[in-house]
């Protein structure tokens, strides 16, 4: 019987695995994908994160290059595979979880690759594994062509003419403004935006975040609770 399954092999699961290892425990982690780091590989083609390296990092390793540049998904992809091997983690990929049952002092996880036993398990799957589409999606013609943003590539791949995004995330404000460039765009908000600086004085808001108590305080501090309860901003004025 295993000490810990972990579930996921984003940057938070592997994360998990390399102070699970660092610890001596008895563990492994599940992905379903066919490559470490599929998740961002199959993202838009020009994505860019808002963090930059120096905050993208995990425990242990840092991203090679300019510690204030930001990265793109294809660095990050490549980054968590050779992390892993780094670390020599033990993950299982192409395993699908299905269900976890927990009996009296066992988790019982069941897998398209078979059943794993653990005394502890960690859920690392991410929180945004299914996309919310709109029912009203379901009242459009067939003729207009619809996607979720997960499945968004680039201009080239969206038929011609004018589009509406719904949602002003970072992910829809930064989709809209890559379209806007070529087409007519209309986005479709239910709050108004909030702007954040992606750098104040030349140097990352994270840093800045960080340097007043905020970014890593914890929701047993009033400050952290108070900063998760706000809504996420956008980041950057590209918009």
């Amino acid at each position: 019987m295993l000490d810990v399954i972990v579930i996921g092999a984003g940057q938070a699961g592997l994360s998990m695995g390399y102070y699970l290892k660092k610890e001596g425990y008895d563990f492994v982690i599940l992905e379903g994908e066919k490559r470490i780091g599929d998740s961002w590989r199959n993202r838009d083609d020009s994505l860019v994160l808002f963090t930059p390296k120096s905050y993208s990092s995990l425990p242990g390793m840092k991203l090679e290059g300019d510690k204030n540049a930001f990265p793109t998904k294809d660095e990050i992809a490549d980054y968590l595979e050779i992390y892993t091997v780094h670390f020599s983690l033990p993950v299982h990929l192409e395993t699908t979880v299905h269900k976890v049952k927990k009996t009296e002092s066992t988790f019982e996880v069941s897998t398209d690759k078979g059943v794993f036993l653990s005394k502890h398990v960690i859920i690392a799957s991410g929180a945004f594994q299914k996309p919310f589409i709109p029912s009203i999606s379901q009242h459009l013609s067939q003729e207009v062509f619809q996607i979720h943003s997960s499945q968004y590539q680039s201009p080239k791949k969206i038929p011609d003419g004018p589009v509406l995004v719904i949602g002003g995330g970072n992910s829809g404000t930064q989709i809209a403004t890559e379209l806007a460039e070529s087409r007519d765009v209309t986005i479709a908000i239910s709050q108004p935006f909030k702007f954040l600086p992606l750098t104040i004085i030349g140097k990352s808001i994270f840093h800045w975040l960080e340097k007043i108590g905020l970014l890593f305080a914890g929701t047993d501090m009033r400050r952290g609770l108070w900063f998760q309860k706000q809504r996420d901003p956008i980041f950057g004025f590209e918009f």
